[in-house]
């Protein structure tokens, strides 16, 4: 199925579906399935109610790591799914991971990067190209987002945190489960989230009035990225470089931090008619 879809992205990329999009992914084809009716999904980091999406589900062994060396699965691991609401027009998304030594201790939303996170890269109209730090940056065309145990989910969007806030109040919401404590060994936790995407923020950084967000439909390919940072010890080397343990990513490069271009894909498809509940002991599994 995932060969299918790969095929099918890459020809809605080019426009074959009428739909236009002006770049074409890298890494990580990721089928994001819409949430069948009926089905309600409660950011609170229980993933009991993502069992009908088993069939989507991704894992470690479908990343790439960008930074350090890549680590065994007792060091860390984890299962993820993306899925989408046509009622909220929001893209949802849970991981669940396992982790030998959890690290939360900074003190600033800066440096929360240094910290056992996850983090999205969106481009609502996946048009690619530099959108922070650079010559040109523009935080309007992609985001950084960051689901973080000590700040919650916040947008670092090009440094600008304070005024780009907004975008991640309500409606979207995030949750961590099962949180360890920063220098708990041998830990299972979860991520959860929803939220909404935007094709372009409006020239008014402190009002989300003029900002656009992105209709979702079924056949659309975003560029989406999701990256694990694990950092059992955080070192600042003195170029101000930050040495973590290992990053995974579901992009093959490590340009995503200032290039949308280098952004994975998810790619929206129907809601399925059946699930197949066996297959969701892949992340009860984790919780062993």
């Amino acid at each position: 199925m995932k060969n299918f879809w790969f095929l099918l992205a890459t020809a809605l990329v080019f426009g074959i579906s009428g739909v236009a999009f002006g770049y074409v992914g890298v890494g990580l084809d990721i089928e994001c399935p819409g949430i069948p009716a009926g089905t309600t999904i409660t950011i609170d980091g229980d993933l009991s109610d993502w069992a009908w999406a088993a069939d989507y589900q991704y894992s470690k062994a479908d990343c790439w790591v960008l930074s350090g060396d890549p680590v065994p699965d007792d060091d860390i691991d984890f299962v993820f799914n993306l899925a989408w609401s046509d009622e909220e027009n929001m893209i949802y998304g849970a991981a669940a991971v396992t982790d030998d030594i959890y690290n939360a201790d900074q003190t600033g939303w800066a440096s929360g990067h240094e910290d056992d996170n996850l983090e999205f890269l969106v481009d609502g109209d996946n048009s690619g190209g530099t959108y922070q730090y650079g010559e040109t940056p523009d935080y309007s065309n992609a985001q950084q987002i960051y689901l973080n145990p000590i700040f919650g989910l916040y947008c670092y969007g090009a440094g600008a945190h304070d005024d780009l806030a907004y975008l991640m109040g309500p409606p979207n919401e995030g949750a961590i489960g099962n949180q360890p404590e920063s220098g708990d060994t041998d830990v299972s936790y979860t991520y959860e989230f929803k939220m909404l995407i935007y094709d372009a923020l409006g020239d008014d950084i402190a009002s989300s009035d003029d900002d656009v967000v992105h209709d979702l439909a079924e056949g659309d390919v975003i560029g989406f990225t999701l990256q694990w940072d694990d950092a059992d010890e955080t070192v600042v080397e003195a170029t101000g470089l930050v040495t973590r343990d290992c990053q995974y990513s579901t992009t093959d490069n490590g340009m995503s931090w200032t290039d949308a271009s280098a952004f994975s894909n998810a790619v929206l498809i129907a809601a399925p008619t059946a699930v197949s509940p066996a297959t969701w002991g892949s992340v009860k599994a984790l919780f062993k």
